[in-house]
C-alpha cells in the first residue's frame, strides 16, 4: 500500500467528505488515518480513546481494564499490610496512612472510564466495518522520507 497510486484520490475524497461533515454541523469528527493506512473520519464515539497525546498511552479496553485490577490490587494490599505491621508491632498506625489507599480509587475510575469508551469504541467500529485508528501521526508514519539522524 506504500506505493498505491490510488490513495491520493481516496485521501482527497475522504478528506472532502469529512470537512462537508464539518461544515454541515458534525465539528466534532476526527480525521485520521487507520491501522491499514487509509485516511478515515471518525465520530468521536468510533474513535474511542485519545491516542497521539502525551498523556495515557493505554488504547486497549484490555489495557485499561488490566490498569483498573491493578489499582484495585493496591487498594486491597496497602490496608492488608498495614493490618500485618500493626499485629506483628502492636503499634497503632497513623490515620493518614488508612487514607493512602483512597489515592488509587480516582485513577481506578479514570483507567474504567477509558475501558468503557474504548470498548463501546471497538463495538461501533465493529458493527460499522472500520478499521481502528493509528496511534502515531499521520506526518510522523506517512509523509515522506524520515530525515536521516546521521546528517
Amino acid at each position: 500500500m506504500k506505493n498505491d497510486p490510488q490513495r491520493p484520490s481516496r485521501d482527497a475524497a475522504v478528506t472532502a467528505w469529512h470537512n462537508a461533515a464539518v461544515t454541515a454541523g458534525q465539528t466534532e469528527r476526527i480525521l485520521v488515518r487507520a491501522i491499514n493506512g487509509e485516511r478515515i473520519s471518525y465520530l468521536p464515539k468510533e474513535y474511542g480513546v485519545t491516542r497521539m497525546t502525551h498523556g495515557n498511552t493505554i488504547t486497549s479496553a484490555w489495557g485499561n481494564w488490566l490498569m483498573v485490577g491493578f489499582m484495585i490490587a493496591i487498594m486491597v494490599v496497602i490496608p492488608w499490610s498495614i493490618l500485618v505491621a500493626i499485629g506483628k508491632n502492636n503499634g497503632q498506625p497513623s490515620f493518614w496512612l488508612w487514607l493512602l489507599p483512597l489515592i488509587f480509587v480516582p485513577l481506578a475510575l479514570y483507567f474504567a472510564k477509558k475501558a468503557r469508551r474504548e470498548a463501546k469504541a471497538v463495538k461501533l467500529r465493529r458493527e460499522r466495518g472500520l478499521p481502528a485508528p493509528t496511534s502515531q501521526t499521520i506526518d510522523s508514519k506517512w509523509h515522506g522520507p524520515r530525515p536521516d539522524p546521521a546528517k
